[in-house]
């Protein structure tokens, strides 16, 4: 394959050194040049500027002119072929001060033979040649990272709607709903996550308390965790009892479900006609009932598979009493199984023991307060790795 001639510009106004230099290029073996000759400081700027030309080999001396003032003028001005500078004394002095004006180059001509400019022209081009992909690469890394930016932050906006969406799908007004005084906390280790609660009066005397949990976190979670709770709400209000509705939500959403991908739940309703709790519960940490009367806490451990793995799954109901200042307190998974920085996790007890440690005379919110502040004491600033949502339901 023949290569294309190399286009030389050859600025020197000394008419025997520019027949020596034509002469050691033509005895350059496989190598084609078209020389461009010019004599003057003017017409050498305005042929470099042009960037017309491969390289350029530059004369140190123009009659009264100097080289390196036209080699600064070519690269300030945006030429872009590499320049090398040709003089007639072995100056080292000189050499620094082309290389520093931007030369590719530095030849003695007394000293340079067809091998020696040959080397130098190949060298100056492919230097060319490396600077050029170094800059197209710069270029389309930059082009690379506008463009990701700009995916990130159309990305970020549809999280921030995402995390908008699925806090309007949290209950908003929890004071006093039938005689129930309720706090909750919701902090998901994303922008968007796998939790959810909701507190859902059916009647005047009836109230339903849901928490559910999606394996995973994020924004699959998320999607999976807003289309249970439209299911829940939809069968809570057609006022069957807990067993009933956890079944009508897994024949719903277990078809949606990929392989190890499932929910767990409690659900709860509380009667104050009778002062009963009926609740089931499907794969979820047991919710813990402090009563006002007595020392010991108990823990609600009707067991059921998790919501989204068979179709036919079917869940017991239990009821207990739940009085007048009763306590029921529920969360996930994410509250004591986070660790802290020495990678050892809340655990079970320690929740109990913040519980205990809490007067029972307490609010509902200072007892959320005391479980919120227990766990960040305890993270020492640990990253969350798993959804945190705590409700606190006490009885007037």
């Amino acid at each position: 394959m023949e290569h294309p001639a190399v286009k030389i510009l050859l600025v020197d106004d000394n008419e025997i050194d520019s027949r020596i230099t034509n002469h050691l290029l033509k005895k350059i073996p496989g190598k084609s040049f078209e020389i461009h000759r010019v004599t003057s400081f003017t017409a050498g700027l305005e042929a470099l500027i042009s960037n017309a030309h491969d390289i350029c080999l530059l004369d140190y001396r123009l009659g009264a002119e100097s080289g390196l003032d036209l080699l600064r003028a070519a690269v300030s001005r945006g030429c872009k072929a590499p320049i090398i500078m040709l003089t007639g004394q072995d100056d080292q002095e000189t050499d620094l001060e082309a290389m520093k004006a931007g030369a590719a180059d530095y030849l003695v001509k007394g000293k340079m033979d067809a091998a020696l400019l040959e080397r130098s022209v190949r060298y100056s081009l492919e230097r060319k040649r490396q600077k050029e992909i170094l800059k197209e690469s710069q270029r389309l890394e930059r082009v690379a990272k506008e463009e990701l930016e700009e995916t990130l932050k159309a990305l970020d906006s549809e999280l921030e709607m995402a995390k908008k969406v699925q806090e309007s799908m949290l209950p908003r007004d929890l004071a006093g709903i039938n005689g129930v005084h309720i706090a909750a906390g919701y902090f998901p280790c994303g922008r968007v996550g796998g939790d959810l609660y909701d507190v859902i009066p059916i009647d005047e005397n009836r109230t339903c308390f849901l928490m559910l949990d999606v394996v995973g976190h994020g924004v699959p979670a998320a999607l999976i965790s807003a289309m249970a709770k439209v299911s829940f709400t939809k069968n809570i209000t057609r006022t069957v009892g807990p067993a009933e509705i956890m079944e009508r939500v897994n024949k719903e959403i277990v078809n949606y479900f990929e392989e190890k991908r499932h929910i767990t739940a409690f659900l709860a309703i509380y009667d104050r006609s009778t002062n009963k709790l009926s609740y089931t519960k499907g794969g979820h940490p047991a919710p813990i009932l402090i009563r006002s009367h007595g020392k010991d806490l108990e823990r609600l451990a009707n067991n059921g598979l998790p919501l989204g793995m068979f179709p036919d799954i079917k869940y017991e109901v239990t009821t207990t009493p739940f009085e007048p200042a009763d306590t029921l307190v529920l969360y996930t998974d994410g509250l004591t199984e986070c660790c802290n920085l020495a990678d050892k996790a809340f655990g079970k007890r320690r929740l109990e023991e913040v519980l205990c440690n809490v007067p029972k005379e307490s609010s509902a919110d200072d007892l959320l307060g005391a479980l919120i502040k227990a766990q960040f004491v305890f993270a020492q600033g640990a990253p969350k790795t798993d959804d945190i949502t705590i409700l606190i339901a006490k009885i007037a």
